[in-house]
């Protein structure tokens, strides 16, 4: 029994001390964030022990106005090349998402800095895809394929277009899609300037961050179908 106690007390002394150098690391990189980030991590915890939706959207929430900055920034870079915001933003939160049941708490570095390292990584796979021959086609595509779930209209004109029909026809009949993925869908065609919220509604979810994480699920789908 002693020997346990030493041990754990044992453990203790070295999970502070691991915390110790952990937060002086931060204040000399991110002097100016530490207690956002520190808010962040604390969020990350109370999700990590319960794993409950609540506490996941209340992270991403505190996420949301980071997640952002950066996909408007991304999507200013690369408008002309028919990447937007939204596309950045889908493939952000797709990786917050992941991030929250991937992260360990005795990594070196905060989730909120591994979830920046993780953003800067894939926009810069994206947009290097773009570059390629094949990016320029899946690009060509964007709208109605790679990212099908944000139909742009203002950008491609179904009615007019063939080839853009047959993709429509073709992602509405996808068999690897439920019945409540289609739904979406179509209610994002007939409504494309909708929110979230109202898209949710309309299908009978109760919460917008349904949505999002039902258009990672399609996205996914569509890509091994697709390209």
């Amino acid at each position: 029994m002693t020997q346990l106690t030493k041990k754990v007390e044992k453990s203790k002394l070295k999970a502070r001390s691991f915390n110790e150098k952990k937060l002086e690391s931060l204040k000399r990189r991110r002097p100016d964030k530490v207690a956002y980030i520190l808010n962040i991590e604390t969020l990350w915890e109370a999700y990590a022990f319960n794993r409950n939706e609540k506490l996941m959207n209340e992270l991403l929430k505190a996420l949301s106005f980071t997640i952002q900055r950066k996909s408007e920034y991304w999507g200013n870079r690369w408008k002309n090349k028919r990447l937007s915001a939204l596309d950045f933003a889908s493939i952000f939160y797709e990786e917050a998402f992941k991030l929250c049941d991937e992260y360990e708490w005795f990594s070196n570095f905060y989730f909120y800095e591994t979830l920046l390292l993780i953003f800067e990584r894939r926009a810069t796979d994206l947009t290097r895809r773009i570059k390629t021959r094949r990016g320029s086609f899946e690009a060509n595509l964007l709208p109605l394929t790679d990212e099908a779930a944000e139909f742009l209209p203002n950008n491609i004109d179904v009615e007019q277009e063939v080839l853009n029909r047959n993709l429509v026809t073709q992602i509405f009949n996808e068999e690897a899609l439920t019945i409540q993925e289609k739904q979406l869908l179509q209610e994002i065609y007939k409504n494309p300037d909708g929110s979230y919220k109202e898209w949710a509604e309309a299908i009978g979810l109760k919460h917008h961050q349904q949505v999002i994480r039902m258009l990672q699920r399609i996205k996914c789908k569509l890509a091994h179908t697709f390209l």
